[in-house]
C-alpha cells in the first residue's frame, strides 16, 4: 500500500464525522493545472481566482491582488514573528511525520488555514529541520498532500515550503506548477532555491510565466545569476510587471549590468527603450531602491542621453529625458552624496546640456499634434503629458474624445482636472445628461471600485473630486456619490461639501447627510459624515482619496 493510499484510508475514516476541512472541495493544484494556457506555462484568466476566494475574503475583509499581501509583508512588516504558532505547527508536523494521525493532520490544517504563513513559516521550518525528521516516512507525503490536495492557500504555501527543505528534486514539477500562480510564486522561488543545486533556469522559467507580484519576487531571486541569457532578459523584459516597475528596475539594472550594455559600441533600439523605462522608474522608485542608490547612475544616464540624442523623436523619449532633467535640477540635489554614483559638476552639466538640447527641438509640437490624433490610447496619453510640459492646451481634443466615449473614466479625469469654470460647467451639464446615476446610487458598501464593472462609479468620482472648486454646482452628482457602494466616491462627496461650506449647500444636503450617516457601513466614513454635518475640520489627507485623483498616477495605474 502506498503512503498516499494510507492518507486516503485515514481520510475515509474521518469523512463521516465531518472532521476533514479539505474534503469535497477543489484542490488548488488541480485548479491551476486545469487553467493553464496551451503552452502549459501561463494561467488563463479563469485561473487567477482560487477555490478558497470566499473563505479568504471572509478572513482578510479585503480583496488583495494575487501575491500582494505576502509581497507587502516581506517589504514592510517583516516575517517570522509568530513564534508560538510556529512551535505548534512544528510540533504537529513532527508528530504527523512519524505517526500520521488524522487528528494531528486536521489540527495542523486548521492552523495553516487561520494564520498568516509568513508569520510562522521560517521559525517552524527551522524547528522541523532541527528535529531531524526530514527523512521520516510520512513527511514527504504530508508535504505533497498539502501542496497538491489542499483547497486552501495557507496549507498549499506551507506544503511548498516543506517540499523545499526536504530537497527531493522529484517534487520540482509540483513546485513549478504551483508557482505559475502569482499567489505562490514567492514560495516556489524559495523552495526551488532550497531544492536545486542550480535553480536559475527553473526560476527564469517561472518568472517568464507571471507578470505581477510573482514576477517581482522571482526577479529578486534571480539577482545573483551569472547566466548571460538571464541577464539579458532582466534588462530587456524582466523589469516589466503590472504592479510597479519601481519594484524591479534597480535589481534588473544591477543584476543585468545595464552599465555595460548601454555603454557598448552598439546599442539596439530594444535595449535603448528598456534602458529608458528603467531610468524613468529609477528616478523615483520609492519604496524600492532608486537612482540615488545606484552607483552606475551617472554612467548609465550619460550613455542613454548620448544614444538617444541623435534619434529622439518618440514622445516617450521626450518624457524620459524630461524626467532626467527634473532629477538633475532638483533643488534638493546633494553634490557630495551624488559623488558615489559618479556625478560631479562637469558630468551633471553635460547631462543637462544634452537634455536641454533634446527638449528644445521645435518638432516636438508637431509630434504632440500627431499623437493627440492617434487611435492608440497610450500615445494620446503621452502626447497629453508632453503638451502639458510645452504649454499646449489640449482641452478641446479631450472634450471631443469624452463626447465620443462618455463612460471612460480616464477621459473624465483629463477633462475635469483643473478645468476653467466655463469648461467645468459644460462638463457638469454633460455628466448629468450621460451618466446613469441611478446605477451608481445603489447604496453604500465597502467596494474599492477599481474593477472594470465600476467604470461609471470612477467617472463620477473624478468629477465629484473637482466639485469643491465650484460651490453650489453639481449637487445631483454629489448626492449620487453619497449613495455609491464605492468608499472613495463617498469620501469625494464629503470632501466637496466640506470645501463648499454649509452656507452654500442646497436645502436638501443636510437631510441627505443624515440619511447617509445612518446607512454608512464604514466607520471612518461615518465619522467624516458627522464632522461635515457638525462643520468640523475634515481630514483631507491623501489616504482618504486613494491614488485615483492624481492625473499621472491614474494614467499609470487605473487600467493595469
Amino acid at each position: 500500500m502506498g503512503i498516499f493510499s494510507f492518507f486516503e484510508d485515514n481520510d475515509r475514516q474521518g469523512e463521516a464525522s465531518g472532521q476533514l476541512p479539505w474534503h469535497g472541495r477543489t484542490a488548488i493544484y488541480d485548479h491551476i493545472r486545469a487553467n493553464l494556457d496551451e503552452s502549459g506555462k501561463k494561467l488563463n484568466e479563469a485561473g487567477d481566482s482560487l477555490p478558497d476566494e470566499e473563505v479568504q475574503l471572509d478572513k482578510t475583509k479585503m480583496e488583495w491582488v494575487s501575491g500582494a499581501l505576502d509581497g507587502s509583508m516581506v517589504r514592510n512588516w517583516g516575517t517570522g514573528g509568530d513564534k508560538e504558532t510556529a512551535k505548534r505547527i512544528a510540533d504537529l508536523v513532527i508528530s504527523v511525520s512519524r505517526q500520521n494521525a488524522t487528528a494531528d493532520r486536521v489540527a495542523l490544517y486548521g492552523l495553516l488555514m487561520k494564520a498568516g504563513v509568513l508569520d510562522y513559516v521560517d521559525p517552524a521550518l527551522e524547528q522541523i529541520v532541527k528535529a531531524g525528521v526530514l527523512r521520516q516516512p510520512y513527511l514527504n507525503e504530508l508535504s505533497r498532500f498539502l501542496a497538491t490536495k489542499s483547497p486552501d492557500r495557507g496549507p498549499v504555501k506551507f506544503g511548498i515550503a516543506l517540499l523545499g527543505v526536504i530537497g527531493d528534486e522529484t517534487n520540482k514539477d509540483i513546485v513549478v506548477l504551483l508557482g505559475r500562480h502569482e499567489e505562490f510564486s514567492l514560495y516556489s522561488a524559495v523552495a526551488l532555491t532550497n531544492m536545486l543545486a542550480d535553480p536559475d533556469d527553473s526560476l527564469w522559467d517561472l518568472a517568464k510565466s507571471v507578470d505581477g507580484w510573482g514576477r517581482i519576487e522571482l526577479v529578486e531571486w534571480l539577482s545573483k545569476t551569472k547566466n548571460p541569457a538571464i541577464k539579458r532578459w532582466l534588462l530587456r523584459e524582466g523589469y516589466r510587471n503590472n504592479i510597479m516597475y519601481e519594484y524591479t528596475v534597480y535589481t534588473c539594472a544591477t543584476a543585468g549590468d545595464l552599465r555595460s550594455a548601454i555603454t557598448a559600441d552598439e546599442v539596439d533600439d530594444e535595449l535603448l527603450s528598456a534602458a529608458g523605462d528603467i531610468i524613468d522608474a529609477l528616478v523615483d522608485a520609492w519604496p524600492a531602491k532608486d537612482m540615488d542608490d545606484y552607483e552606475d547612475a551617472a554612467a548609465v544616464v550619460g550613455a542613454y542621453l548620448r544614444c538617444v540624442a541623435p534619434k529622439a523623436s518618440d514622445l516617450e523619449q521626450y518624457l524620459i529625458v524630461r524626467t532626467i532633467q527634473d532629477y538633475l535640477e532638483d533643488e534638493d540635489w546633494n553634490p557630495e552624496a551624488q559623488r558615489k554614483n559618479g556625478w560631479d559638476d562637469t558630468v551633471r552639466r553635460e547631462a543637462l546640456r544634452v537634455c536641454h538640447s533634446i527638449l528644445s527641438r521645435p518638432d516636438w509640437q508637431e509630434r504632440v499634434r500627431e499623437g493627440l490624433n492617434s487611435e492608440d490610447e497610450q500615445v494620446v496619453d503621452s502626447a497629453t503629458m508632453v503638451a502639458e510640459h510645452l504649454g499646449i492646451d489640449t482641452w478641446d481634443v479631450h472634450w471631443r474624445r469624452l463626447q465620443e466615449k462618455p463612460l471612460e473614466r480616464v477621459r473624465w479625469l483629463i477633462v475635469i482636472h483643473g478645468a476653467s469654470p466655463e469648461r467645468a460647467q459644460m462638463a457638469l451639464t454633460f455628466a448629468l445628461e450621460v451618466l446613469p446615476l441611478d446605477k451608481v446610487a445603489t447604496g453604500p458598501a465597502e467596494e474599492m471600485g477599481l474593477e472594470k464593472e465600476y467604470e461609471v462609479h470612477s467617472c463620477l468620482g473624478f468629477i465629484v473630486h473637482e466639485l469643491g472648486r465650484y460651490p453650489g454646482e453639481g449637487w445631483p452628482l454629489i448626492a449620487a456619490a453619497l449613495r455609491s457602494p464605492v468608499v472613495r466616491n463617498r469620501n469625494m462627496a464629503l470632501k466637496a461639501l466640506y470645501e463648499w461650506g454649509q452656507e452654500r449647500w442646497p436645502a436638501e444636503a443636510a437631510d441627505a447627510l443624515k440619511t447617509a450617516e445612518l446607512a454608512e457601513p464604514n466607520e471612518d466614513v461615518r465619522e467624516r459624515i458627522r464632522k461635515v454635518i457638525a462643520g468640523e475640520d475634515l481630514d483631507l489627507q491623501r489616504s482618504i482619496l486613494d491614488f485615483g485623483h492624481d492625473v499621472d498616477d491614474c494614467r499609470k495605474h487605473l487600467d493595469e
